[in-house]
């Protein structure tokens, strides 16, 4: 994921990704970890490559001393993504072609011979 977030007014906010099971705990107040962050910023851009699959959660919280102010965050991302069982079959389908030009180009073969009737 790459993106870029900015707070309008400059204020700090800090930015996390969580799992689902970090995202559970930071709801129910049981605990905070991440796998993400980016900490008191007013704007930051964000590089960030999922090792698993799975729901990840993206959470802003407030900056440090901000608990009761009105913050508001523009945050623009992309995410680039490949499938594996596509990148196999085009490995498997270009072994194929090279075996095919490797057949039909053989060097040292003899031209079939006429034969008479």
């Amino acid at each position: 994921m790459v993106g870029h977030f900015e707070e309008t007014s400059g204020r700090p906010v800090s930015f996390y990704i969580q799992t689902s099971a970090q995202f559970a705990a930071f709801q129910n107040g049981t605990s905070f970890d991440y796998v993400y962050s980016v900490v008191d910023a007013s704007s930051a851009n964000v590089f960030y490559a999922f090792s698993t699959q799975g729901p990840y959660y993206l959470t802003f919280t407030h900056g440090t001393g901000l608990g009761n102010s009105t913050e508001t965050v523009h945050f623009q991302r992309t995410y680039t993504a490949h499938d594996s069982s596509r990148l196999w079959l085009g490995l498997i389908f270009l072994t194929i072609a090279a075996v095919d030009l490797v057949y039909t180009f053989r060097w040292g073969r003899a031209a079939p011979a006429d034969v008479p009737m």
